[in-house]
């Protein structure tokens, strides 16, 4: 098992690094919705949609979820999803741009090897 160790400088460098990505994607999309692409169809988000969505584009918020331990992540899933279900069902339009957000343009671009090489 690795250890790993305690390093808030590097955390405070993840965490500047990727919720800037995170913000800058996400304010985007609420403004403009997803393009078509080769593997979906465009998407565009409703008034409603989009009000949801500016809730949770803030600092506040998206340093809460990306710091947040396993316990309290599982409490503020339990709660989204019961607040806003359609953030869990795979063909919404919520879910899909949460999905690009945060996986697509934001998971899949960390460089991952270097996270754990600085971690261990």
């Amino acid at each position: 098992m690795l250890k790993i160790q305690n390093n808030n400088a590097l955390v405070n460098s993840f965490l500047n690094d990727y919720q800037d990505m995170i913000l800058k994607r996400l304010t985007y999309v609420i403004n403009s919705g997803l393009h078509k692409t080769k593997k979906r169809k465009a998407v565009k988000l409703s008034a409603n949609e989009k009000k949801i969505l500016k809730k949770f584009n803030n600092k506040k918020t998206i340093q809460f979820l990306i710091l947040a331990q396993p316990k309290t992540l599982r409490r503020s899933i339990k709660y989204i999803s019961n607040k806003y279900p359609a953030f869990h069902k795979k063909n919404s339009n919520i879910y899909k741009i949460l999905y690009n957000v945060f996986i697509s343009n934001g998971y899949d671009n960390i460089d991952k090897f270097k996270f754990i090489k600085d971690i261990v």
